[in-house]
């Protein structure tokens, strides 16, 4: 689990050489460098009861999990969130602006109504134990497979899907990109290759299995086996594609975008990611409703009178 915090948390944990060209970006910024825990006091899950947003979907259940549902594109995404869980976070948000753009969103609650808070990493213990109790792999193919496809397929008409994930959810984007459903797959700030250490699973076997293109949006933090040059990228070749930015991890979804320059690079790697989605989007939707069936059954009818007619 060493790797995992390194990862996560390493404004914490800063070496010398990364700490310094942070605290000059801050201050060319304008800004003050400010502490892990002062920084996780002002970030928007922290605040986020504060803060009401009006979501434009609506919290479905499916048997024990709860899903946050938007959008009605033919084209689906689901949203694997970061460490705060559900409510920890602009997912929400971030779900309807790609519902906005064409896409049905579902953000499934995988931690059953828990997550950390920025109080929990006083105390690494905690953030320890709450990554062995969720990061299960059994557990969440079980979600992904019983709850989150039949859904998509039997209510929606949808047969592949897209994915993004944040932080932890990242572990979640690679899992799910072996799956022949899986079209592409975004990764803001991961966490995966300290997870999959954490596991005793062997990271460079999970990428083999991925089978299409994938975006890395980089915070300052991730290790180099994530970047251009490292391990994910010599196995996916010119699958992989990432980008680098020097912010701290979790920016995306809890960076504050009241300082111009996090919002720049925020507002960047969202473009970035429904940019690579939209390349990706295809207009093919599975057929689930009666209508389509007859609509089906009578353009093969009205082919075979046209054949015997032209006999």
């Amino acid at each position: 689990m060493k790797l995992f915090a390194a990862t996560c948390f390493a404004s914490a944990f800063a070496g010398s050489d990364i700490a310094d060209k942070m605290q000059k970006f801050r201050r060319d910024a304008g800004y003050d460098a400010i502490s892990f825990i002062d920084k996780e006091s002002r970030a928007w899950g922290a605040v986020s009861s504060e803060v009401e947003y009006e979501k434009k979907g609506e919290v479905i259940t499916i048997d024990d999990l709860d899903m946050y549902v938007v959008g009605d594109g033919s084209n689906a995404i689901i949203w694997n969130y970061h460490i705060y869980g559900f409510d920890g976070g602009r997912h929400f948000e971030y779900s309807d602006y790609f519902a906005d753009n064409d896409f049905t969103v579902v953000l499934p609650d995988f931690f059953r109504g828990e997550g950390l808070t920025g109080r929990d990493f006083a105390n690494m213990t905690n953030v320890f134990a709450f990554n062995a109790k969720h990061t299960n792999w059994t557990n969440i193919q079980n979600d992904v497979d019983n709850k989150i496809l039949p859904y998509l397929q039997k209510e929606r008409g949808i047969s592949t899907f897209g994915t993004i994930g944040t932080c932890w959810g990242g572990y979640n984007a690679v899992r799910l990109a072996s799956y022949p459903e899986s079209e592409w797959s975004v990764i803001f700030h991961t966490s995966h290759p300290g997870l999959i250490e954490s596991l005793g699973e062997d990271e460079a076997a999970i990428y083999q299995e991925i089978n299409h293109d994938m975006l890395l949006l980089n915070s300052a933090w991730e290790p180099e086996s994530v970047r251009a040059g490292g391990l994910m990228n010599q196995i996916l070749g010119e699958k992989f594609q990432a980008v680098d930015y020097l912010q701290d991890h979790g920016f995306v979804t809890r960076g504050n975008t009241s300082i111009p320059e996090v919002k720049a690079d925020v507002d960047d790697a969202l473009q970035r990611a429904l940019d690579f989605a939209n390349e990706h989007k295809y207009d093919y939707t599975y057929p689930s409703s009666a209508s389509t069936l007859a609509e089906n059954i009578i353009s093969f009818v009205v082919c075979v009178i046209h054949a015997f007619i032209t006999l």
